[in-house]
């Protein structure tokens, strides 16, 4: 686990006041000049100039020390841009450990150097490039091994599907595939707002192989019109090739959309249908689409709404909240339901408050332990009738 900026910092001034707890005791000391002298000889800068720093005029080395400052801080200077070219020597040859201990090094001896924390911030933002870079490779690498290594695993299942490490093997390669998915699109997205369209189609293209899903497909749709318009400057019938594409995309998306209603998944639905009025805006096709996603979203939500009800009504309130939450992303503006995951939440967290608190009364009430006075007076003995 690499330190965080927080933490570098955290670390830099609790290194700071020691430092300057140091100065302070060493500057009013009669051997101020040869401390100094060892300090500078040891690339020792911080302390060496906090120490002159804090020296009162009355030391009879004071003014000579002064003296000695611009000097000093020349030297300190250097020393942090030989720090620098050093450790950025280092990064060039990849030698990423070795640089940041010759940062955090320089930094310990000259903590005041803009220049070392402002190469040392640069260097830990080429770092993360350069990780985000091998992971991306790492990513592809595992996810074309994949696509050859899943088929291959079902036929083995299939021919023996009573074999329990093989069923194992085939789910950890599908979990495996998911998060291989999910991490080439984070990649392919970055590249796509960066504007790098050709590694965001590599990278969303491989992903979409491994596990489609609409943000990718839309993703990749655009990514194809982009390569027609830029491309606009070498061919005459560009407008030509973006109505075919448009044509081809919007067969495309129609045939997902119904893929998704049958399978009743209506969010996927819904992002298909977006696409589709982008490419086919006013089309009878897009319309009928429309009103029947529309009509099977209300029926959902309203059965929805009804099982929450049931739920709230026989106490089981956070069943009933959780139920009411898959619905709202199916109507984000539905006012009751709404107002049932709020009346849901209010619930749940007066019934939290409640299990923290004591008791009112403590059941079952007992009599008091035998042996004190008031025990005697409240038994069965008390009256005296069952004494024989």
């Amino acid at each position: 686990m690499y330190p965080t900026r927080t933490t570098t910092l955290l670390v830099l001034v609790i290194l700071g006041l020691l430092l300057g707890g140091c100065a302070n005791y060493y500057a009013s000391r009669p051997d101020v000049d040869r401390r100094v002298q060892q300090w500078l000889a040891e690339d020792r800068y911080g302390l060496a100039i906090d120490t002159i720093q804090a020296m009162k005029p009355e030391h009879p080395q004071y003014r000579r020390m002064r003296e000695t400052l611009p000097r000093i801080r020349a030297r300190a200077r250097a020393y942090a841009e030989r720090v620098s070219k050093e450790a950025l020597q280092l990064a060039q040859q990849h030698k990423w450990a070795e640089a940041l201990s010759l940062y955090d090094e320089g930094l310990a001896h000259y903590p005041e150097s803009r220049l070392l924390r402002n190469e040392r911030d640069r260097f830990l933002r080429d770092r993360e490039q350069w990780l985000a870079m091998l992971d991306r490779k790492w990513l592809q690498l595992q996810g074309e091994w994949l696509l050859k290594a899943l088929p291959l695993q079902r036929r083995i299942v299939r021919t023996n599907p009573a074999d329990d490490h093989q069923q194992e093997r085939l789910k950890a390669l599908e979990k495996l595939r998911e998060e291989t998915a999910a991490g080439l699109r984070k990649h392919g997205m970055a590249a796509l707002e960066k504007g790098n369209f050709v590694l965001a189609g590599r990278l969303l293209g491989l992903a979409n192989e491994l596990k489609p899903d609409p943000a990718t497909r839309i993703a990749l749709s655009r990514i194809q019109t982009h390569g027609i318009r830029a491309d606009s400057g070498q061919r005459e019938d560009t407008e030509k090739r973006l109505r075919a594409l448009r044509r081809q995309q919007a067969r495309q998306y129609q045939g997902y959309f119904d893929e998704a209603f049958r399978r009743e998944d209506w969010l996927e639905a819904r992002a298909y249908l977006q696409e589709l009025r982008r490419l086919m805006p006013d089309t009878r096709a897009v319309s009928e689409r429309a009103r029947k996603l529309q009509k099977a979203i209300d029926r959902e939500v309203e059965r929805l709404i009804e099982l929450g009800e049931r739920q709230y009504s026989q106490g089981e309130f956070e069943q009933a909240l959780k139920t009411w939450e898959q619905a709202r992303p199916l109507a984000p503006g539905h006012r009751r339901l709404a107002e049932d995951i709020a009346r849901a939440r209010r619930v749940l967290a007066n019934l939290k408050k409640l299990e923290g608190r004591p008791p009112l009364v403590e059941f079952p009430v007992e009599p008091k332990a035998s042996g004190s006075d008031d025990a005697g007076a409240a038994g069965p003995d008390a009256s005296g009738d069952g004494a024989q």
